[in-house]
């Protein structure tokens, strides 16, 4: 995303289940420090869990020794997109258009600090307001909460 302080890359991890955000981090820097910060995030708020995969798109942050070793000793299985087809990926790559088209290109952000404060209001919408129609017309966050009451029957 453009700033008047230059480009800045937004990561997100989406739980593919329930289409909830998991984690996301802002940085003027698209690397695998982005990507493992994010993903770490999202590892230790979900308490470690097992049986993970991690799919993403092949690029150089993901596919990077540093990122591969990191899920490795997380015994979380990586997961690639063929490369030049979006639609392995097409969970995610509609979350960023539908993001992009309801809320971030309506603005024209001064600094990181203000993208990172759009992109947290926008994450916490999607998660508790926004309604999707594969999950029925439940947010995220009903869709979770629905299935875990279940599970705890």
């Amino acid at each position: 995303m453009p700033t008047n302080e230059g480009c800045c890359y937004i990561c997100v991890v989406l739980e593919l289940f329930s289409r909830k955000v998991i984690a996301y981090n802002v940085s003027d820097r698209n690397d695998t420090d982005l990507v493992l910060t994010t993903f770490n995030k999202a590892f230790f708020d979900r308490g470690n869990p097992e049986n993970l995969i991690f799919h993403s798109d092949q690029g150089t942050q993901y596919t990077s020794y540093k990122c591969r070793y990191a899920l490795r000793q997380s015994n979380v299985l990586q997961s690639f997109s063929k490369l030049g087809t979006p639609y392995d990926n097409a969970v995610m790559e509609r979350f960023i258009g539908i993001m992009k088209h309801e809320s971030l290109s309506h603005v024209y952000y001064k600094n990181i600090d203000e993208l990172r404060e759009g992109v947290k209001e926008y994450m916490e919408f999607f998660n508790d307001m926004r309604p999707l129609e594969h999950l029925g017309w439940l947010t995220p966050n009903e869709f979770e909460r629905g299935y875990f009451e279940k599970m705890a029957c």
